[in-house]
């Protein structure tokens, strides 16, 4: 039978390993953090160099290359390697999904890739911002092709950004949905009026009215 004072020993020293597990984690924390203050297009191998070998930070410095290499420099096909990597460490980042979704449309990967990453954005988590605006920028490009789970997360994601969400996003997707076909248009009109007032000033901000009515032949 234990006694009391092996077990508040016990308790102890595991508070303290923790503790001691805390402050590891939140100093790792901190520097990458510093290293990203200091990372420029120019060095960012340089500064993320130290952390390639670390355990866990793969994802951090991948994500941190692609994110501040200029695009006019980035190979899509060696990008592509780089996101996947991350995703075997990291399988429910839904910003990693976004890049892999981005990436293979970039490239004209078949279009059943390419839904299927955004598809797997979409559910995991967390859903932030940033993820639900470039998603949602995506998906009115290719409103036509989006199957029914995949446009109704395009409206959840409108919805949910729309009010944080910048003019020129809002023009990129204003753009995109005028490449859609009409029917898609008016599909998207009905699901975001099931919205109410959210879904309303969307509408109004895209364009997105009631077809007008054919006039009757005239007599």
């Amino acid at each position: 039978m234990f006694k009391v004072r092996e077990v508040r020993f016990a308790t102890a020293v595991g508070l303290m390993l923790v503790a001691g597990a805390t402050i590891t984690l939140g100093w790792r924390a901190a520097s990458y953090g510093i290293a990203e203050v200091y990372a420029t297009s120019e060095n960012v191998d340089e500064v993320f160099q130290a952390y390639s070998n670390q355990l866990g930070a793969a994802t951090f410095v991948g994500r941190n290359r692609l994110g501040m290499t200029p695009p006019s420099q980035i190979d899509p096909d060696s990008a592509i390697e780089t996101v996947k990597g991350m995703l075997s460490i990291s399988p429910l980042s839904s910003v990693d999904w976004f890049y892999l979704a981005s990436l293979q449309n970039f490239i004209g990967a078949p279009p059943e890739d390419v839904l299927g990453a955004l598809a797997l954005s979409a559910m995991t988590g967390p859903n932030q911002q940033t993820v639900m605006t470039a998603r949602a920028v995506m998906a009115s490009g290719m409103l036509d092709q989006l199957p029914p789970d995949l446009r109704r997360t395009f409206v959840l994601d409108l919805v949910g950004v729309w009010p944080l969400m910048n003019e020129p996003s809002r023009q990129q997707v204003k753009a995109g949905l005028s490449r859609a076909t009409e029917e898609a248009r008016q599909e998207l009109h009905a699901k975001l009026l099931l919205e109410n007032a959210a879904g309303l000033k969307i509408i109004e901000a895209l364009g997105l009215g009631a077809p007008a009515k054919a006039e009757p032949p005239r007599k």
